[in-house]
């Protein structure tokens, strides 16, 4: 791939790989729950993958440095309403057919990462059967059996960031589908799709704290959420879906986060999740309370937010090929509520 595709944080040198280690690669499965290793590590299921040089100490240390957000803008972020969704972006709707959510939650972020670039305008659904290859070789080996479904987050993050991305209309690539998909998780992607995929830069960033997911967040470059899967009971707060993190360990799993709300009247600060289970997700829940996608829930940033950040991996993605210094415009939010409401 020409360096011109590659993102500029990469070009950052003198980062301290001591900094990141010991730092473990997630395979998220996505299905039910492998036995867990012992002793058990928080986050990683029981076939996951060590590295002595980890993917994310090739960028910079923290969401600041690659962005080059001042301390004034970031406090100006802490009260702020972005919500990454509306008219013209069209988001998977699952469910999810095999385990390939670190695929469905990558899709999505370049989707929403399209929508905020491009001002609201409508968006091509990203092919998942494409990512899904992404997130399961690395340097053209693949690292996960044909036999097992999932995929690596870091690994799809670094391989966005060197080949790009494809629609799922092109390429000569198939609907999506349970077989499909399989068959896209054992093979790399054909040199014509690498090609036309390569004309779309991408920039990736490791998300190291909730600050840094706000101001992600915030300037337009939402993160993917990759966390054992232990969700809770839903609860309501502030007139909108909530869940907690402290249910059953189930496993891997990578979701997308799309929203930001520090204006809520009691005080309490939440990020909103969107998942590759469908609308009927969380079940049993209310419905959504303030138009937001189906089958996307709120979490509270003090708590379960730390949660997944202390447990979990996040990464921001940017299909300008780079991190604005500048906040986002966040008028286009705005206007784009309004005429929802």
């Amino acid at each position: 791939m020409p360096s011109a595709n590659r993102p500029r944080s990469q070009a950052r040198k003198g980062v301290q790989l001591n900094r990141f280690a010991p730092l473990l690669l997630l395979l998220i499965g996505c299905t039910a729950a492998q036995p867990a290793p012992a002793p058990f590590v928080p986050g990683v299921p029981s076939d996951f993958i060590q590295v002595a040089a980890p993917i994310q100490a090739q960028y910079p240390a923290s969401f600041q440095d690659a962005s080059g957000l001042t301390e004034e803008q970031s406090a100006a972020n802490i009260n702020r309403n972005v919500r990454m969704w509306g008219p013209g972006l069209d988001l998977w709707p699952g469910p999810q057919l095999i385990g390939d959510c670190t695929s469905m939650g990558g899709a999505h972020v370049i989707q929403a990462s399209e929508w905020a670039a491009n001002g609201g305008k409508p968006t091509r659904r990203v092919s998942t059967l494409f990512l899904y290859s992404l997130a399961r070789f690395d340097n053209g080996k693949r690292k996960i059996p044909c036999n097992s479904d999932g995929g690596y987050p870091s690994i799809l993050a670094h391989n966005v960031a060197n080949f790009g991305y494809l629609y799922e209309d092109e390429a000569g690539l198939p609907p999506y589908s349970a077989s499909a998909a399989r068959k896209a998780g054992c093979s790399w992607p054909n040199q014509s799709q690498l090609k036309l995929a390569a004309t779309r830069s991408v920039s990736v960033q490791p998300i190291n704290d909730v600050k840094a997911w706000r101001n992600a967040l915030c300037s337009g470059y939402p993160p993917t959420v990759a966390i054992p899967w232990k969700p809770g009971r839903t609860y309501v707060s502030d007139g909108r879906v909530c869940i907690r993190f402290d249910g059953p360990n189930l496993g891997g799993h990578q979701i997308c986060s799309l929203a930001y709300d520090g204006s809520s009247p009691s005080g309490k600060k939440y990020f909103f999740l969107y998942n590759s289970h469908g609308s009927a997700w969380p079940n049993g829940a209310p419905k959504p309370m303030q138009g937001e996608p189906p089958g996307g829930v709120w979490v509270e940033v003090p708590t379960w937010g730390q949660w997944a950040v202390d447990n979990g991996e996040l990464w921001s993605y940017s299909v300008e090929g780079k991190f604005a210094p500048e906040p986002l415009d966040l008028t286009i939010f705005d206007s784009i509520q309004t005429e929802e409401r």
